[in-house]
């Protein structure tokens, strides 16, 4: 069982798998930094987190529920999208996840946590 699915805090986690063209190798390394923003309409997108990514080319954003529990029924959900940072600048950004289904965030159990698992993207670095 991993820590997150232990952590009563981390109530849903979001993952990416970033490999290069080419060779599709994973991407690593201390220069790289994956940033989580959530889109908006008529304001300034929401920065959502920064991840590093792992020695399988993974970010992972966590964030409690409550990030989205009092967000009103639109018929719509969030709109995620992740840009690579490597050295401070940036170098990729993904399209955007539309309508995340926030009826994810009903289902949670406290302490068990939810998993979205955006796939993987392949980048020039």
């Amino acid at each position: 069982m991993s820590k997150f699915s232990l952590d009563a805090e981390m109530e849903f986690e979001i993952i990416a798998h970033f490999i290069t063209k080419g060779d599709d190798k994973p991407i690593t390394g201390f220069e790289y930094k994956a940033r989580l923003f959530d889109r908006e309409i008529f304001q300034d997108d929401d920065f959502i987190g920064e991840s590093g990514l792992d020695e399988y080319g993974i970010a992972r954003f966590r964030m409690t529920a409550d990030v989205y529990e009092n967000v009103p029924d639109l018929g719509f959900g969030p709109e995620f999208y992740i840009t690579i940072i490597k050295n401070d600048k940036e170098i990729y950004k993904s399209k955007v996840v539309k309508n995340i289904d926030l009826k994810i965030v009903e289902r949670y159990k406290k302490g068990v946590g939810e998993v979205i698992d955006f796939g993987t993207f392949l980048i020039d670095a």
